[in-house]
């Protein structure tokens, strides 16, 4: 899925092999960022994250996003920021 037109597309293969992982869009409508989350991979469990660049149609490993804890299958819940925190 290309955030930037909307219009699904196949994706490349991860930098790290995974599964059992979130995958979430985050940002505004005119910068959205497609991340992949935490999981399974080949040393266990993981909390890192890679992101989709929209450009090059490449993922790349990221540090900005991760999570607390190693984790696979785990339930997540975007929400707007606004929902949850006071002006």
């Amino acid at each position: 899925y290309v955030c930037s037109s909307r219009i699904p597309v196949a994706g490349g293969d991860l930098n790290l092999d995974r599964s059992l992982f979130g995958l979430v869009t985050i940002g505004t409508a005119e910068s959205q960022k497609l991340i992949a989350i935490g999981g399974y991979g080949t040393m266990g469990y993981l909390d890192d994250s890679e992101e989709w660049n929209d450009v090059t149609q490449k993922w790349k490993s990221t540090t900005r996003y991760s999570l607390y804890r190693k984790r696979r299958s785990f339930g997540y819940l975007l929400v707007a920021a606004s929902s949850v925190c006071s002006e």
